[in-house]
């Protein structure tokens, strides 16, 4: 039986995410400092990520009380849209952390 691609990457994730905790759990002060003037927090991804980004929406919704969406990277990529992003936290996701678009609508 062969394995596919996604099945694999959803294999990998417990560890993914464990990781990622263990990586960000020192940094919640800074974390904190960052968003606190964010009046919205707008998440940017792609592909499967796009379920990753609509779950942080939720938590960030549930947990920090703060209104959030998901982003259309291509506005900024494909369209060039200058839009005002002002008092807005953006979040980028990835899972390679290297998404060619997410990286260029952050800037």
């Amino acid at each position: 039986m062969t394995t596919s691609r996604m099945a694999a990457e959803i294999a990998e994730q417990p560890e993914a995410v464990r990781r990622t905790v263990e990586a960000l759990w020192p940094l919640r002060p800074a974390l904190a400092e960052l968003g606190a003037g964010a009046r919205h927090v707008l998440f940017l991804a792609r592909g499967s990520s796009d379920n990753a980004a609509t779950y942080g929406r939720y938590l960030c919704e549930i947990h920090a009380g703060r209104a959030a969406s998901l982003g259309a990277p291509s506005l900024a990529t494909h369209y060039r849209a200058g839009t005002d992003l002002g008092g807005v936290l953006a979040v980028g996701l990835s899972q390679s952390g290297e998404t060619e678009e997410i990286v260029a609508a952050l800037r």
